[in-house]
């Protein structure tokens, strides 16, 4: 006695003039529920095929029968368009338990019908099924004669698919910067996959696209936390998927990032790691044309550079400076501006005449560069719509403020590691 628990299936099945095909397919399958896509002239054999299968008035009685009458089945882009419109009902179905299976079934209709389905479909958690035979009239090159159908069942075609899948998300990666959106192409991707290698190779680049829209993000705990220890668990798979040639190429860079995220993260507040990666994110930004994103950044850098230097003269909070720690000078230019403990809150500007007043090198630069200024691109930087303006941000403004903060910002030599540059094999 067969006591094995059917497979909670949803069938969907493009229907034409021959009903033979699509009854064999639903007494294969034995589906709880049954999309019929149809015409306006094949929509009249849904009865007969009703009538030659056991199942189908149970599911009638339970509303799990329903036909999708396509407006033009010889309109290719219409009919895609319209079937494009099942994946919430795939997607909800398969939300019911990991046993419940989506099949698609291509076999009938015209070839609009069964091609449009068959690409509306390939971005579906489904399998695909297809009723062909061994014996057809015309001299084999017609349609299958009745009673030598066979079901031919093949997984979606997602791995097949898979390498222009990864060319989507390498140039999501490289060419747009869009880190969290490579990532996500590939999930999407890797959760209609059956090999379990290639499932691995996909996640582990997933997995690293998600590092570095981590760190671009200032995640850096995130960021670290891959490259401190689950990076080493994905070499193989990295390997496979982007072949040992890119690999190897771009080890360095994954030695390199793995230090410097894990000096960002030992310290929690200002450090000249933190400017640094400030900068160079900075530039990819501009790199993708996001020049607002940028000078934002750029700004940030400025402040946190002159923080930065003052912390190391003691004054470790320029949100709250105390009056008798300044210079003469500044306690009678300021000292009125300071709340009733005596503190003051120091903005961009101050903190940098505060370095000047102390005969620091870093104010002494800020003052002979044009950054304090009415021209400056700091001022610009403050029209914009990411400060308190409504005006673009274009290459110009970042160029200049760029090269007037690389001119201030005199670090020693650290370098923020470059993104890697990947191929596929």
């Amino acid at each position: 006695m067969d006591t094995a628990v059917p497979t909670p299936t949803l069938l969907i099945c493009s229907v034409g003039g021959a009903p033979a095909p699509i009854i064999k397919s639903i007494k294969h399958w034995r589906p709880e529920k049954i999309i019929f896509i149809v015409s306006e002239s094949s929509l009249r054999q849904v009865e007969g095929i009703r009538a030659e299968c056991p199942d189908i008035p149970a599911l009638i009685q339970h509303g799990q029968i329903e036909c999708l009458e396509l407006l033009d089945p010889q309109d290719f882009d219409a009919s895609v368009s319209q079937l494009i419109e099942l994946g919430p009902v795939v997607r909800k179905w398969k939300a019911g338990g990991e046993a419940c299976q989506v099949i698609v079934d291509f076999t009938g209709g015209t070839k609009c019908m069964s091609a449009g389905l068959a690409l509306a479909a390939q971005h579906w958690p489904c399998g695909f099924s297809y009723v062909g035979g061994h014996t057809r009239d015309k001299e084999g090159l017609g349609i299958v004669q009745d009673g030598a159908e066979q079901v031919v069942h093949h997984r979606n075609p997602a791995e097949s698919l898979g390498r222009l899948v990864l060319e989507e998300a390498l140039t999501l990666f490289q060419e747009q910067g869009a880190y969290a959106a490579a990532a996500m192409r590939l999930k999407e991707t890797l959760r209609r996959m059956d090999s379990p290698a290639r499932k691995q190779e996909f996640s582990a680049l997933a997995a690293l696209f998600d590092a570095y829209a981590a760190w671009h993000r200032f995640d850096h705990q995130e960021a670290s936390r891959y490259f401190g220890a689950d990076f080493a668990k994905s070499t193989n798979h990295l390997k496979a998927v982007l072949g040992a040639d890119t690999y190897e190429c771009n080890q360095r860079i994954w030695k390199d990032t793995a230090h410097f995220l894990k000096r960002l993260t030992e310290q929690p507040g200002n450090s000249r790691e933190k400017i640094i990666d400030l900068l160079a994110n900075a530039d990819r930004c501009a790199h993708f044309g996001f020049y607002d994103d940028a000078v934002a950044r750029l700004y940030r850098a400025t402040e946190a550079y002159a923080q930065w230097e003052l912390g190391l003269l003691q004054f470790t909070d320029t949100g709250n400076v105390a009056v008798n720690q300044l210079p003469r000078q500044l306690k009678e230019e300021w000292g009125f501006k300071a709340n009733k403990e005596g503190f003051l809150k120091l903005g961009l500007q101050d903190d940098y005449r505060l370095l000047n007043e102390l005969n620091h090198a870093a104010g002494h630069r800020f003052y002979s560069s044009n950054l304090d200024r009415k021209t400056s691109p700091l001022t610009a930087r403050n029209q914009s719509l990411l400060a308190h303006g409504f005006q673009p941000v274009g290459k110009p403004v970042f160029g200049n403020l760029r090269k007037a903060l690389h001119e201030l910002v005199q670090l020693p030599e650290v370098n923020s590691p470059a993104f890697p540059q990947l191929r596929l094999p």
